[in-house]
């Protein structure tokens, strides 16, 4: 969360956020009770639907708020369709990659300008430490992030650093048992006739191929 706080330091009054009506609680409590204290609009939309983006988006919107898998429903955001709409007003497209992690997506190669993800989850892995990380597109807005986090603090300290970089040594084997896990559960399901049940990217359930281009396997997760 302080990740994307630092992130949400970057609105002024008058701005406007548009935001998945789909959203982790946390996020969900901090633009809806605390963001629009400082004078910011927050608008929701379903982010799967082009035209309430389009509807959502005005010349004010300086911030688009998506999660590559909506949490909890699990619904696919077009990465690359949403930063096309996006880039032509001159709004900023952030992305929660934490459901997937860097092992099965990156936004930033579908048009994305800043990644937030979770290091408490897929990239520590041992729920031994509370941290998140940004990735951005271009060395200004990184200078931008940087002086926001040297200003707030928003620092891990060295002890969660050596923490997270342990448990990052096995993030792919970790989320690639987790897809085995997964698929086995999705291919289940899919033979159970009392099972009625939707699978983000698992092919063999849901009759298609992975979600979108923008995930390079199934994720891990089953709604």
């Amino acid at each position: 969360m302080a990740a994307l706080t630092t992130v949400m330091q970057m609105v002024e009054v008058g701005d406007e956020i548009v935001a998945d009506d789909d959203i982790y609680g946390g996020t969900d409590s901090l633009l809806t009770s605390l963001v629009t204290r400082w004078g910011v609009t927050v608008k929701r939309a379903n982010t799967s639907n082009m035209d309430e983006i389009r509807a959502a988006v005005s010349s004010k919107t300086k911030l688009v708020f998506l999660e590559i898998a909506t949490n909890p429903l699990l619904q696919i955001t077009d990465i690359a369709a949403i930063s096309e709409i996006e880039h032509r007003t001159g709004a900023l497209v952030v992305v929660d990659n934490s459901i997937m992690s860097s092992a099965l997506s990156r936004p930033l190669d579908h048009g994305a300008d800043i990644v937030m993800e979770s290091l408490t989850k897929f990239m520590s892995g041992h729920s031994d430490v509370m941290g998140g990380f940004l990735a951005v597109r271009g060395e200004q807005l990184a200078k931008d992030i940087h002086f926001l986090q040297l200003s707030e603090g928003a620092c891990l300290s060295a002890f969660d650093s050596f923490l997270i970089l342990k448990g990052m040594q096995t993030l792919s084997l970790r989320v690639e048992k987790a897809q085995e896990n997964a698929q086995a559960i999705a291919d289940w399901l899919a033979k159970h006739p009392q099972a009625i049940a939707e699978c983000a990217g698992h092919s063999r359930l849901a009759g298609e191929a992975p979600a979108s281009a923008q995930e390079n396997a199934p994720t891990t997760r089953i709604s």
